[in-house]
């Protein structure tokens, strides 16, 4: 089977890596300045050469314990550092290269992806890792991709990963270098398998009735909440007591619209809450004031909002 390499203690050259039929690399990315990382000049090198490049994260390697705030400052760091190299943020691993053994470990791992999410979208999150949180954080939608090590996962493979990392080294052009065994043609590298635009990735199309069930699971999720209103991309809650708000719970009657119409209710909507009465600046310093971390808190309405999302599109 088709392999892939990740290194951090030299750099292979390209020519080494293809003579070693590998079919690309996945490296280190949003800390620059250490050795492991990616560089520009390596970026074109690869680029030139034909060697599809995917990106992990990794700082220290309990770094995922940080949870949603750790989350969200890696992914800023790595879209800095993909701009500054050259390399196109389709998708970036987050390694927990640790036994993560406890539910509270598990929990913070998950929330750690859902703060990246919150920055970059969960079509770029993926996760590196022993087979139960590859398992636990793709099939209740933490990330979209997963790249399994043999360490800690007691023989088994996941059944969702997309690379799967084996114990013991190679040496291309004599630099050290970890291998693994491609499960899926897709595996987050640039450029794309066949040269697919953005548009063609692994999902196929929405149809009006996708669109529906979409948007059936998006207004309740909205308007549930008589404390909190969502109001668009991560950074921004506000509190609503506005009681007019909630009868849009009973008034909408999505099944039974066309898809034109709920999609004029969900901008409508969106609309109200922006406009709505209330200090936004206000509310945020309250939430600081009272000891919570306002991108914390937002990172965990949209998480649960896009589950919502995620639970309402048909099961492919």
């Amino acid at each position: 089977m088709a392999e892939v390499l990740d290194y951090s203690g030299g750099w292979p050259s390209p020519a080494s890596i293809l003579a070693g039929r590998y079919v690309g690399v996945v490296r280190y990315i949003g800390t620059p300045g250490r050795r492991k990382n990616l560089t520009r000049a390596e970026a074109q090198q690869m680029g030139a050469a034909g060697v599809p490049i995917a990106l992990v994260h990794e700082d220290t390697a309990g770094w995922m314990q940080g949870g949603s705030r750790a989350g969200v400052a890696a992914a800023r760091a790595v879209e800095a550092d993909a701009k500054a190299c050259g390399v196109d943020l389709r998708c970036c691993y987050l390694a927990s290269d640790r036994d993560v053994v406890t539910r509270g470990q598990m929990g913070a791992v998950m929330d750690c992806l859902e703060g990246a999410s919150t920055v970059w979208g969960l079509g770029v999150t993926g996760v590196y890792g022993e087979k139960d949180v590859v398992d636990l954080a793709l099939s209740q939608h933490h990330a979209t991709w997963g790249w399994q090590t043999v360490a800690w996962s007691h023989g088994g493979v996941s059944q969702l990963a997309h690379l799967y990392q084996h114990a013991g080294y190679v040496y291309p052009g004599g630099v050290q270098c970890d291998r693994s065994t491609v499960l899926r043609a897709n595996w987050g590298q640039v450029p794309r398998p066949g040269g697919a635009p953005a548009s063609q990735e692994e999902d196929m199309p929405l149809t009006d009735d996708d669109v529906s069930k979409v948007v059936s699971a998006l207004i309740p999720a909205m308007v549930a909440s008589l404390t909190f209103r969502l109001a668009m991309r991560g950074e921004v809650i506000t509190a609503l007591s506005d009681p007019g708000h909630q009868s849009l719970q009973d008034d909408i009657r999505l099944a039974e619209r066309p898809v034109a119409d709920q999609i004029a209710q969900v901008q409508q909507l969106a609309g109200s809450i922006v406009a709505s009465e209330g200090s936004l600046m206000a509310r945020m310093e309250s939430l600081s004031a009272a000891g919570m971390d306002p991108d914390v808190v937002a990172g965990k309405i949209l998480a649960g909002l896009g589950q919502r999302i995620l639970a309402g599109a048909p099961k492919s």
